[in-house]
């Protein structure tokens, strides 16, 4: 159930969309430079199955192999400066190899902003 609040912000957000050129920004705040989660899962690829490679989840903590809009609205915290926002970002995991050993170390990231722009098609 969304609080009045978080229906209102949604209301706003659809009317805005119908403007031409209209954007949100949502911002994620990762922890001690890492993301929620780091691992080898895609709930839209290969859902209930390992993922080809790594990847980094930002958002709602209850994003897991099988994820359904059901579980992630029982996510219990988020990474989202929106704390009601419980949806869930990910993207392939990024490493540097290290010339002097050889291994790849994971690259660090603070935060994450996710772009939605509400374009309409010239013909609308």
């Amino acid at each position: 159930m969304f609080t009045p609040a978080v229906l209102a912000a949604l209301i706003a957000t659809v009317a805005a969309a119908r403007e031409k050129g209209t954007f949100a920004i949502l911002q994620h705040n990762s922890h001690a430079g890492s993301p929620l989660m780091t691992c080898r899962i895609d709930p839209i690829v290969s859902p209930g199955q390992t993922s080809a490679h790594v990847h980094a989840f930002m958002g709602g903590n209850g994003v897991a192999k099988i994820t359904t809009g059901e579980s992630l609205q029982k996510s219990t915290c988020t990474t989202a400066k929106v704390k009601a926002d419980k949806s869930a970002y990910w993207m392939p995991s990024l490493y540097f190899k290290d010339p002097d050993t050889g291994l790849l170390e994971p690259v660090e990231f603070n935060y994450m902003n996710v772009y939605y722009l509400y374009e309409l098609p010239e013909s609308l």
